[in-house]
């Protein structure tokens, strides 16, 4: 109501009277007032009841009603059962296949219900790629020998990540600080007792390894993502060395087609190979 006006009428059913400043009404008059206005608006337009007191219209009333279709429910929404669901979604290549909006869906909940179990979306990453590094644990027996123990353990991690690349990209920067990290460094750094390094040496070879195995993982993870453009790079190295002149670059233009075709999975094995037998040259200095 604008300060100052005489009257106001709610045809909904109310009546304000605001008398101005200078001419003050009585409440007598207030009161004649109110009937006047009443009785001129206890009226039906077109079939709508403007009676004062009556409810406001609503133009639904004559139309037939539309039932609604409850929302689906997830029940028994946990941690875990929104990590398997995380799961599901992880195997493909879709972008951004992680988003609340679709981890929903998959679970036939509210996205917002998410935040129920998990502060936001950084925590659900990091306990997805802790998940992910305890079913690559599964089944994990130490070789007498420190070196198999290594290399089963950085095979199989790295396995299980690339079952997921989109948990796999995020793996390669983070530290979840939770169980099934937890057990991989434990045996890691087990494996690596046994084999003789003191606390130091060790601390620095289990570096070089995780780094070398989640930072390689994060690049194949992110190959797989790229799916066929990534043969096409491939094709387009090889195609673009075959214009240059091999005179001004013999090596690099005769090689390209042998390097273009090792596979990544085979360069990573070859490259773990590498890495530890430079580990064992030196323990033995």
């Amino acid at each position: 109501m604008v300060l100052g006006c005489r009257s106001s009428v709610d045809l909904w059913g109310s009546v304000v009277i605001c008398p101005t400043m200078d001419h003050p009404v009585s409440t007598s008059k207030a009161s004649g007032v109110f009937l006047f206005i009443k009785s001129q608006f206890n009226s039906k337009v077109n079939g709508v009841d403007f009676t004062i007191g009556s409810r406001k219209p609503n133009t639904m009333d004559q139309k037939e009603s539309v039932p609604t279709v409850p929302r689906r429910r997830a029940q028994g929404l946990g941690r875990e059962r929104i990590l398997e669901a995380c799961l599901n979604l992880a195997t493909g290549t879709t972008p951004d296949a992680l988003s609340f909006r679709k981890i929903g869906k998959e679970l036939g909940a509210d996205p917002t219900a998410l935040y129920r179990h998990f502060a936001d979306k950084d925590e659900l990453l990091l306990a997805l790629a802790d998940k992910v590094i305890s079913m690559g644990m599964i089944g994990y027996v130490p070789a007498p020998d420190w070196e198999e123990s290594l290399r089963d353990l950085m095979l199989r991690i790295r396995s299980s990540f690339l079952q997921y690349p989109q948990v796999a990209t995020l793996a390669a920067l983070r530290v979840t600080g939770q169980g099934g990290e937890l057990q991989f460094v434990e045996a890691m750094l087990s494996a690596l007792a046994l084999a003789g390094f003191s606390r130091h040496e060790a601390a620095l070879v289990f570096r070089a390894c995780g780094d070398f195995m989640l930072a390689w993982t994060g690049f194949s993870a992110g190959l797989l993502l790229l799916g066929q453009k990534s043969e096409q790079d491939d094709a387009a190295w090889v195609s673009s060395y075959d214009q240059v002149a091999e005179h001004d670059f013999p090596l690099a233009v005769t090689s390209v087609r042998e390097m273009a075709a090792v596979q990544d999975e085979e360069n990573y094995q070859f490259a773990l190979e590498l890495l530890l037998g430079g580990i064992a040259a030196r323990l033995q200095h």
